[in-house]
């Protein structure tokens, strides 16, 4: 519906990799330096069910999967996990820009603190260096070997961490 001007992503699980269900949203790749912006709502708590689950709510641009090992390979992450994960306890904000994803190699930083609400997320990408904004607060910056080579999609994704089930 063109009216429309909120997109909801959600998703679900019965514990199991099997029994989950995960969202995402994704364009055509086309996009490179500029202005990314997005005004999510970030959530801590389902909205049904027992809360604990890894859950991670991003917002997101990177090339094809196919690229994961040329040095061309780009990828820039807003990953809100609500319920910790990767390392941290409570709620946290990563940002991480890639280099080439096999093998691993990128920069990060994280802010642990509730984000739950509203929010505006922007990063930019201009002059060898990617800056991170969370609220028009700039957070961070990655350049280097880390600043994108090549176009990329933008993508919303909701999704589960394997390792981050709540017991059933």
């Amino acid at each position: 519906n063109g009216a429309n001007t909120i997109m909801v992503l959600r998703a679900q699980t019965d514990g199991t990799g099997a029994g989950s269900v995960h969202s995402q949203v994704t364009t055509s790749t086309r996009f490179f330096e500029g202005t990314y912006a997005a005004r999510v709502r970030f959530t801590d708590t389902p909205e049904s069910g027992t809360d604990g689950d890894g859950i991670v709510e991003t917002f997101y641009s990177i090339t094809p999967w196919t690229m994961a090992e040329l040095e061309t390979y780009s990828e820039i992450d807003f990953e809100y996990l609500a319920n910790g994960g990767w390392g941290g306890d409570g709620p946290t904000m990563f940002e991480t820009t890639w280099e080439t994803a096999e093998p691993v190699l990128n920069t990060h930083d994280s802010q642990g603190a509730s984000l739950e609400g509203w929010r505006v997320l922007v990063f930019t990408v201009s002059g060898g260096e990617v800056r991170y904004h969370v609220d028009v607060v700039q957070v961070v910056t990655h350049g280097g070997v880390y600043y994108p080579e090549s176009p990329m999609s933008i993508n919303f994704n909701l999704w589960f961490i394997a390792e981050g089930f709540a017991p059933v």
